[in-house]
């Protein structure tokens, strides 16, 4: 038969376990919240900002006649801008394409920030007509990739696609298959 001592007893064990068993689910919870953003990102990861981007399928052409269309994230504000590709994981960047649009020809040099991107990008300066005038490339470690004056548009993606994609100086893109044209 159970005494009232014993009783009392194993009621006390029971709320010192039911208070051990929170005080590890919230010390589980507090360490998951301080632990988490410390993680790498995985291969795939396309950050918040580029993910909201807009967005359009837009038309390249080259000089010997191919034709390609290409789904492009449109950073056409300052802060896009300046996310551009930082960020963005190695896998990712096989289908993650960019193209940044100064909205008018600039008069001025233009720094573009790499310095989180996470593997080599191949970027295609366009003037105000839309015509590729010349092609750089950023590596990891580079700050910012600078391009010169009088150019409206870069393309950004990762070093070799625009090979496969036959982009190449003289490339014209199709001004009226971007989401907003002048």
């Amino acid at each position: 038969m159970v005494n009232e001592t014993d009783k009392k007893m194993w009621k006390k064990r029971g709320k010192l376990t039911f208070y051990a068993i929170i005080a590890a689910g919230v010390g589980l919870l507090v360490g998951l919240y301080i632990i988490a953003p410390m993680q790498a990102k995985s291969e795939g990861y396309v950050p918040q900002p580029v993910k909201n981007m807009p967005k359009s399928m837009v038309r390249f052409s080259n000089p010997d006649g191919g034709e390609v269309l290409l789904p492009l994230n449109i950073a056409d504000e300052h802060e896009e801008r300046e996310q551009g590709l930082n960020g963005v994981g190695k896998m990712a960047l096989e289908n993650t394409f960019l193209l940044y649009d100064q909205n008018d020809p600039t008069s001025w040099s233009e720094d573009y920030p790499v310095d989180k991107i996470k593997s080599s990008i191949s970027f295609a300066i366009l003037n105000g007509e839309g015509k590729v005038i010349k092609l750089k490339e950023a590596s990891t470690g580079d700050d910012y990739l600078t391009v010169e004056k009088d150019h409206r548009w870069v393309l950004a993606m990762k070093k070799g696609l625009m090979d496969e994609f036959g982009v190449q100086e003289g490339t014209n893109l199709a001004k009226e298959t971007l989401p907003q044209t002048d």
